[in-house]
């Protein structure tokens, strides 16, 4: 299978602190584990859990150091046991195990939650698998409460909607054979943007009447 590559909207900082900035098809845990091996940040949005699901997984408070498990109704486990990341793997595989959190089934058949919890077939409690980069994804979903993110949201904003201006101007489809004529196109619809949204700036600020370009 081909590997994927980000799409990269933003880039900042130096060699040892360079952020990049991807949307939510990006921001699953091997891609942060790849960004985190290679000490780079990676700022992308983790799916928010779905609709109508109030005992979601998202919505168990997960304390990796205390290795306790709280659930939606403010019952807390500390009974864990190992297992595969992938159904299948071996140790040979490189995978580590990942923990499997597990509530008594007596306490799970009296709480209030249990209809939205429990499927109609279960038997047992409740049990929740962490994921083998649990603590990448928890601090990215911290990382989205914050007005830094909100920041790195605005920025990837801007740039796509540059992208989509290039993109009016045609930079889906090369009109010309040869790289570098295809190069040069892309140089004259980034050129025909920037000059379209300076004119619109100029007219703002000069008050000119002139009328705003799009873009």
């Amino acid at each position: 299978m081909p590997r994927r590559t980000l799409r990269i909207f933003s880039l900042r900082g130096g060699p040892e602190e360079w952020s990049q900035t991807g949307d939510c098809a990006y921001g699953n845990g091997a891609t942060r584990q790849q960004f985190d091996d290679a000490r780079r940040v990676l700022v992308a949005k983790v799916p928010a859990p779905p609709v109508g699901q109030p005992c979601h997984k998202a919505h168990f408070v997960i304390d990796l150091e205390a290795q306790t498990l709280t659930c939606p109704a403010g019952h807390t486990t500390r009974d864990f046991t190992y297992m595969s990341p992938q159904v299948g793997a071996t140790p040979a595989d490189g995978m580590d195990p990942v923990k499997r959190f597990h509530f008594p089934a007596g306490l799970c058949s009296g709480c209030a939650l249990k209809s939205a919890c429990l499927s109609s077939k279960s038997g047992g409690g409740r049990s929740v698998i962490l994921h083998p980069q649990e603590g990448l994804i928890q601090s990215a979903r911290a990382y989205q409460k914050t007005e830094a993110y909100r920041q790195d949201l605005r920025s990837r904003q801007a740039v796509e909607h540059r992208l989509a201006r290039l993109v009016q101007l045609g930079i889906r489809q090369a009109r010309y054979l040869e790289r570098a004529k295809t190069r040069l196109q892309g140089l004259l619809a980034a050129t025909v943007a920037n000059l379209s949204r300076a004119r619109g700036r100029l007219a703002a600020a000069c008050g000119s009447g002139l009328a705003q370009a799009p873009g």
